[in-house]
């Protein structure tokens, strides 16, 4: 099913080319260039360890081209390749585990990447966490409506809308962390994962005519894709307590392996510069 998602995207954008062919008179194209921040909200954006959804992403970038087609005068098609980056919130998976109480036999891992075992009756504090620099990487190929409605007299200044859908390829990261003391040590690593999912996009913007062929843009839009799921993710915890080779050094470790399942979301910003074609 996923497989065929491209090919109906194709044959959709050929269908609107087709006939914005045979209005030719009216048609305009436009290519674009955007470079701007990428906002986490919802869960993707939580930093609360307790939250089994919580994507610990922080504020990244996101770039794009787009290309536009106005099949009326006002309304047509765009196909838009963009992708975002948001890294891991490094200082507060850091502070979430110096306060996590974690049980020193029974440990347990969640199904989602990021998530937390709920805190335990009894356990210890491991201090001084440190975890490895990672990001959330997201890569779509969206394919959709475009409005472009002039409100200045001379039309140069227009305000732009857009909606899309289309494919969505997710990189989960690892996650992978240390505690490590002079009596006793603690260790999670988390495996990452890669997995397609369907994203949509709504933005607003304002576009403003340079000369004739230059224009400059702002927009504001929020991208979604939900519930993409990650299989075969593996996490482990790791406590050591003692020297090795001391009679009291000892080791005990907990792993679970299943599919984790994370919602993108996001508010992204982005600055633009595009030339009619």
């Amino acid at each position: 099913m996923r497989k065929s998602i491209p090919s109906f995207l194709l044959i959709v954008l050929l269908c609107l080319f087709s006939k914005a062919q045979s209005q030719q008179n009216s048609a305009r194209s436009s290519l674009s260039f955007l470079l701007g921040p990428s906002i986490p909200v919802g869960n993707y954006g939580s930093k609360n360890i307790q939250n089994s959804g919580a994507g610990f992403a922080n504020t990244g970038g996101s770039a794009a081209i787009n290309y536009s087609h106005l099949v009326t005068k006002k309304i047509g098609f765009s196909v838009s390749l963009q992708g975002q980056i948001n890294p891991l919130a490094i200082s507060k998976l850091e502070q979430s585990f110096n306060d996590l109480l974690i049980a020193d036999f029974t440990l347990w891992a969640g199904t989602s990447p990021g998530q937390i075992p709920p805190t335990p009756v009894t356990g210890t504090k491991y201090p001084n966490w440190k975890f490895e620099k990672k990001s959330w990487w997201t890569a779509s190929l969206l394919i959709g409506a475009y409005g472009e409605f002039p409100i200045s007299k001379d039309e140069k200044t227009s305000f732009i809308a857009n909606l899309a859908f289309g494919p969505s390829y997710v990189s989960a990261p690892p996650i992978n962390g240390s505690s490590v003391g002079t009596i006793a040590s603690a260790y999670h690593e988390q495996t990452g994962g890669k997995s397609w999912g369907f994203g949509s996009e709504i933005n607003i913007g304002l576009r403003k005519l340079v000369t004739d062929k230059l224009f400059l843009q702002f927009t504001a839009s929020h991208f979604a894709a939900p519930s993409v799921s990650f299989k075969n993710i593996s996490a482990s915890t790791t406590i050591t307590k003692g020297s090795p080779g001391s009679p009291d050094f000892s080791i005990s470790k907990s792993t679970f392996t299943g599919t984790g399942k994370q919602s993108i979301n996001s508010l992204n910003v982005g600055f633009c510069i595009g030339f009619r074609l």
